[in-house]
């Protein structure tokens, strides 16, 4: 955990996944809804099984992730999801079997789901798809595109990965 919450205010969690990998983050507004204090952050990488899933498979199991590796923070409170993937939103009555069975554990939570449009989830785009293949090595982003994602310039420096977002 990097950061106690403050249980005066709402929790937030973004989750995206790419058809590689998942990732969410929570996190919640300092005093003004400018500045994000992150308290924590989930990171998966897709299995070979899981590359085959639908995109709202890959969303709801982001999701599932997420809540799964938060529980301890966000059983017993009311908090906001945010999500690209308009879909998610009418998960209870999806037909595919897995969202139904995820849905149930789902359920468990006290939360509401909103939709937010791409240009508005740009970290969570750019995190959850920045380690792409490239020729150049499994997680190399110096080939990302730059424009796709929010992103500037990518740079592959060894073990160390640097990302400049545009400033806003």
């Amino acid at each position: 955990m990097l950061v106690f919450p403050d249980n005066d205010k709402p929790l937030y969690v973004d989750a995206d996944a790419s058809h590689l990998r998942c990732r969410a983050m929570l996190y919640q507004y300092e005093t003004t809804h400018t500045s994000k204090l992150l308290l924590r952050f989930m990171a998966h990488v897709f299995t070979a099984a899981a590359l085959k899933w639908s995109t709202i498979e890959e969303d709801c199991y982001a999701l599932v992730k997420a809540f799964n590796t938060f529980e301890n923070l966000l059983l017993g409170r009311i908090f906001i999801v945010r999500t690209d993937h308009r879909n998610l939103l009418w998960m209870q009555h999806s037909i595919n079997a897995k969202v139904q069975r995820w849905f149930t554990y789902l359920y468990i939570f006290e939360f509401t789901l909103e939709h937010i449009p791409d240009v508005d989830n740009v970290v969570a785009d750019a995190v959850s798809r920045i380690f792409a293949p490239t020729p150049l090595g499994p997680y190399s982003i110096a080939t990302c595109a730059p424009n796709s994602y929010g992103l500037e310039h990518g740079h592959h420096l060894g073990s160390v990965y640097t990302v400049r977002l545009p400033l806003v």
